[in-house]
């Protein structure tokens, strides 16, 4: 049975049949809804996602009342997608007036071929690809921040604060165990 499906967003988002990182409820795992940025010279913009909105931000007023309170989120419990609200979401797009606001709102372009596999949960069995979580700058701060080195937030007392003398051992080590690295990984 084919349970996970993989890639990175933009092709996830495809194969999910869903709006995507650019839509106002971009994300396939939560329903986050942006705020409207228009770009300065008055020509279209972009969507932001900040936990909490600007206090003078407008919005636009129907997408504005999405937002619990129409600002704030909890980081720590987000409005989360599941398999049964999905298929409700797409069930009320089908007989919706407006599709194009439908689908908007949903962040849900459509049915996806995946449904019809019932190993196939959504959105659970689309993780997010390792790569793209952790490969994209996102290493070096964690280093920096791991090793003392990122001045907007300290490390001290953390559990994972690694000393400088430990960080060069490892750092040495694994200089040395280049040479003992097949070319073809890299």
């Amino acid at each position: 049975y084919l349970i996970i499906v993989g890639g990175d967003q933009p092709a996830v988002a495809k194969l999910m049949n869903m709006k995507g990182h650019r839509g106002i409820a971009p994300c396939r795992t939560c329903r986050l809804f942006g705020c409207f940025c228009p770009h300065p010279s008055g020509t279209g913009g972009s969507y932001y996602y900040p936990l909490r909105a600007p206090t003078d931000w407008n919005g636009i007023p129907v997408y504005r009342q999405l937002r619990p309170g129409g600002h704030h989120y909890d980081a720590t419990n987000l409005p989360l997608r599941s398999h049964a609200n999905h298929a409700v979401h797409i069930a009320n797009i089908e007989v919706a007036d407006d599709k194009d606001e439908a689908q908007r709102i949903y962040g849900i372009n459509g049915d996806s071929i995946f449904r019809n596999l019932s190993s196939i949960k959504f959105p659970q069995s689309f993780p997010f690809g390792a790569a793209h979580l952790i490969c994209l700058n996102v290493v070096k701060k964690l280093v920096e921040h791991a090793t003392g080195k990122f001045s907007a937030v300290s490390n001290e007392g953390q559990p994972y604060a690694i000393p400088s003398h430990t960080w060069s051992s490892l750092s040495g080590q694994l200089a040395a165990a280049t040479t003992t690295v097949p070319a073809c990984y890299g």
